[in-house]
């Protein structure tokens, strides 16, 4: 018998982290744009920027508590390894935000990429049919 890893079904797990790191992109893709159109008044996003991705990481918090079995992710989605480098005339502060939602977007991938291979998950959309099989010769669901 295997030990639990999900609580819920694998594919439901790859939605959620899917939403997880669409909305991490987002979140990203925002700042970076504040950032570039406003690089003469960076002090005063600072702390909108921070809170935008803090809100982020405690709402992801949230949704994978819901998913895994081990408070073990949790932990490490928090404490993702960051980048030790520095993009060259940058903001220190908005570096820095860049780099947390980067690492903390890297673990959920690494995550969703962990889930596919261990459950076996494969899919594919074709139109607007979406293809699943769950297991080497496990059940094959088609919906739209």
């Amino acid at each position: 018998m295997a030990l639990p890893y999900l609580k819920i079904e694998p594919e439901q797990a790859l939605q959620i982290l899917d939403e997880c790191i669409v909305s991490g992109y987002q979140i990203k893709d925002k700042i970076n744009e504040e950032y570039f159109a406003n690089k003469d008044k960076v002090a005063q996003f600072i702390s909108t920027w921070r809170l935008s991705a803090n809100e982020w990481a405690d709402r992801t918090r949230q949704k994978i508590s819901g998913v895994f079995v081990s408070q073990k992710e949790l932990y490490n989605f928090r404490d993702a390894p960051l980048s030790p480098l520095m993009r060259s005339n940058t903001n220190v502060d908005w570096n820095a935000i860049i780099n947390q939602i980067t690492a903390r977007i890297n673990k959920l991938n690494e995550y969703d990429k962990d889930i596919h291979s261990r459950f076996n998950i494969k899919f594919e959309v074709i139109g607007r049919d979406k293809i699943v099989q769950n297991g080497v010769e496990g059940k094959i669901t088609i919906s739209n």
